[in-house]
């Protein structure tokens, strides 16, 4: 059995004021923390979140890239124009920018579609490795541009690492 002090005096009863206190304390804390956790997001016009969610080999040096774009603010994002710059390795791979009309939803991930032509020869190379098996994965560092309908401009970056989808030598994630 616990006993605690009490104006001097032990008690089991009475726990000490003091440890009482912080652990109300303690639990006024849990609960803040937990509604603002739960809040919704105040965030306007920040950039949306960049991923790859795949790569596609095409004919003559072209790639199908998609992108998976999470936007985290509370209005829909609302593109214009997209410019994207994308190394495998540190290598310059893709410098693509055209005319877009991207809806990016409120608090909500789009995958969008785009094809670009490829720069690089060595990333053909590292690319078919990964495809054999050679290689387990490579690389990728992106910077994606967005204009929106208001002429803003929204800067994301993104890196992770793209490996062979099994069963398609020409994909990756």
């Amino acid at each position: 059995m616990r006993c605690f002090y009490y104006h001097g005096v032990m008690s089991a009863l009475h726990p000490h004021p003091f440890t009482r206190d912080l652990s109300t304390l303690a639990v006024l804390v849990l609960v803040a923390l937990s509604l603002m956790a739960c809040s919704p997001s105040k965030r306007i016009d920040d950039p949306p979140v960049l991923r790859v969610a795949g790569v596609e080999q095409l004919e003559s040096g072209k790639v199908r890239v998609d992108l998976m774009l999470t936007n985290l603010n509370q209005q829909t994002l609302m593109g214009q124009g997209a410019a994207l710059q994308m190394s495998i390795n540190d290598q310059p791979w893709i410098q693509w920018a055209e005319p877009v009309t991207w809806t990016l939803s409120a608090n909500a991930r789009e995958v969008v579609q785009l094809e670009a032509v490829t720069l690089s020869a060595d990333v053909q190379q590292w690319l078919d490795e990964v495809a054999a098996g050679t290689r387990p994965s490579v690389l990728w560092s992106a910077t994606l541009e967005i204009t929106l309908a208001q002429g803003k401009v929204l800067n994301s970056t993104g890196k992770g690492y793209l490996y062979r989808v099994p069963g398609n030598s020409n994909r990756f994630r």
